[in-house]
């Protein structure tokens, strides 16, 4: 996970822990099942529908796919990776501030 605010290079998986604690204060109740269908209802509710049949009905809804960086085909680039080459300048600002971006 990355450029997350106050989170940045905490595994996914500490994340959510954390997330899932801290929902809890609130009374939310997490729900984790495979959705197979989504629809969204005349009434402008969404309905979606999990694996066993079960239906949830939100206002919202968010669907994160996640990502997966694609590198150039470029020999040993991995090992400069977020030391001296980032792929994005709107994530990786912070580290290229005040420097050459793509020069020789």
């Amino acid at each position: 996970m990355r450029n997350y605010l106050t989170g940045d290079n905490i595994l996914p998986s500490a994340f959510l822990k954390i997330a899932n604690t801290e929902i809890r204060k609130y009374g939310v109740t997490a729900y984790h099942s495979e959705i197979s269908h989504a629809e969204k209802l005349r009434t402008g509710i969404f309905q979606v529908k999990d694996k066993q049949g079960i239906s949830y009905y939100s206002k919202k809804l968010l669907i994160a796919t996640g990502l997966q960086d694609t590198f150039p085909s470029i020999q040993g680039i991995e090992s400069y990776y977020g030391k001296s080459v980032f792929h994005c300048p709107y994530c990786d600002g912070w580290e290229v501030k005040d420097k050459n971006i793509g020069s020789s």
